[in-house]
């Protein structure tokens, strides 16, 4: 991380990556680190000059989260997060050796997978935000007004604490990083999960005083953090943390704005659009072979199925050639697909099953795979717009329904209700906290299957992880010193302070 980017820009002040965030919309597709430094800076007068320089700088930063290829929210949660838990099984093991170190649960200080996405990539969303934030507060341009300074700030420390929130979910104690001041941070030490909630809720109830309660800055859109975005992360924090009273009152308070009704068509979802999505970030598709959305590409299917090509997909001497490259990458794993109640439509709307021979070896059983997002239309290979999804109301319900349940508060049986009704399925029949729990759980299970890492964070938050994962065959030898990854090694050689998990 910190390495990551002294390495690379140890010459550069924060201006020049203030000039980065600016230009990052426009080589979405090319990773920070290729881009050559420029030759001179400009200060932040220029950069902040006015509204929509300052608004260009603030679009990097999203840009950074989705539209640079695999990266902590664009694929990178979900894939890895899918991996580790008991949700996904990679198809390709004697080619992605990481892959399928990460689905046995056998990888180690040397394994990388998760250090270009997650670590990497979210220090990298940090350090910009907070480059963003420091610009926009040395600004005094007259042009650049105060409504547009809090609103980036308000933005920025919403990433800030997204960005915290999974890094400390997939490794536990990091440094906290409030400052594109490298000195100050290239030794820094890392902070205890409960020291990085603290930030995290100090940068929410700062967006929260400074966003509006609209998505007008985006055209409607919901693309971009306001105050419900930030508090629906929140109601997500204090969850994690335990304060149940928290998490309700919060969740509760969202869903009674009724801005985020749960479609009655599941197919709807997750398409662009969606009154049931609170915020996602828009993919910028620049041609046909740019930038894709990496939860489709890796836990989908690039290409939707064509079926004028059924033929070859049927045919056993084709199916290996032809397929390779439309064929998912990674497939659920029996554990998931189990889970399914009869008659729950989410199976049949957020699931596809890949057509294959009815010949042995494949006897026509195909694997079955997430749907929720359209794939490239076999007959154009140009892909159709899209809004990855961050946060939709299904989690609010989800939220308010476990903190009840925690309270003893016998309506959360209601709440989880709601998201069950709209799967097609019949009210739950668990009374009591216990068999409530349960019943959530599975409910998150089903609902956020493939989904931005819930499953793999659900089962560590609620001390389940060890018991579930250590019975599956597959992870064996289980150690449990693996429910955190392990701190880069390349990080740790730059900074011996970080100090590597335990086990590594």
């Amino acid at each position: 991380m910190f390495n990551f980017y002294y390495r690379n820009h140890m010459n550069l002040n924060k201006n020049v990556l203030i000039i980065f965030a600016c230009i990052l919309p426009i080589i979405g597709c090319k990773k920070m680190i290729e881009i050559d430094p420029p030759s001179n800076s400009i200060g932040n007068e220029r950069a902040f000059a006015d509204n929509t320089k300052a608004y260009a700088a603030l679009s990097g930063v999203y840009s950074l989260m989705v539209n640079n290829g695999l990266s902590i929210m664009n694929g990178g949660a979900t894939y890895i997060g899918g991996l580790l838990s008991d949700e996904l099984k990679n198809l390709n093991a004697q080619v992605d050796v990481e892959a399928y170190a990460y689905y046995t649960s056998q990888y180690h200080q040397n394994s990388i997978l998760a250090d270009g996405p997650i670590w990497n990539t979210g220090y990298k969303i940090i350090y910009t935000a907070n480059s963003v934030i420091e610009g926009a507060a040395a600004s005094t341009s007259t042009l650049f007004t105060d409504s547009a300074r809090a609103q980036i700030n308000g933005e920025c420390k919403f990433v800030r604490a997204l960005m915290h929130f999974y890094l400390t979910n997939f490794y536990g104690p990091i440094p906290v990083v409030t400052t594109s001041n490298i000195n100050e941070i290239q030794y820094l030490e890392r902070s205890t999960p409960g020291k990085v909630y603290q930030q995290i809720e100090s940068d929410l109830q700062e967006a929260i005083n400074q966003l509006p309660a609209n998505y007008n800055v985006s055209g409607g859109e919901r693309i971009r953090a306001n105050k419900y975005v930030a508090k629906a992360l929140l109601a997500r924090v204090y969850l994690y943390q335990k304060k149940f009273q928290q998490a309700k009152e919060l969740a509760e308070e969202l869903i009674n704005t009724n801005l985020f009704p749960l479609d009655p068509d599941l197919k709807n979802t997750f398409e662009p659009g969606s009154k049931e999505t609170i915020f996602g970030l828009k993919l910028n598709y620049l041609t046909a072979s740019g930038n894709v959305l990496m939860d489709q590409e890796l836990i989908g299917n690039t290409f939707d199925y064509d079926p004028t090509l059924d033929f070859l997909y049927k045919d056993p001497t084709f199916f290996e050639g032809f397929t390779s490259f439309v064929r998912p990458k990674n497939i659920f794993t029996p554990t998931i697909i189990n889970t399914f109640e009869v008659g729950d439509l989410r199976r049949v709307n957020w699931c596809d099953t890949f057509p294959v021979p009815d010949d042995a070896p494949y006897n026509g059983v195909g694997d079955l795979f997430l749907k929720k997002y359209r794939g490239v239309e076999a007959n154009t290979f140009y892909p159709q717009p899209q809004t990855l999804v961050i946060f939709r109301s299904a989690e609010l319900y989800l939220i308010a329904a476990e903190a009840k349940a925690e309270l003893g508060d016998a309506t959360a049986a209601n709440d989880l209700n709601v998201v069950r009704k709209r799967a097609g399925l019949e009210n739950t029949t668990a009374s009591g906290k216990e068999a409530l729990l349960n019943a959530i759980m599975h409910e998150r299970q089903v609902e956020f299957m493939g989904e931005q890492g819930h499953r793999w964070f659900d089962l560590k938050r609620r001390g389940l992880a060890s018991s579930v994962l250590s019975k599956l065959t597959y992870k064996q030898p289980w150690v449990d010193y693996r429910l955190l990854l392990p701190i880069p090694k390349e990080d740790l050689q730059a900074n011996p302070a970080l100090g590597q998990n335990k086990g590594y």
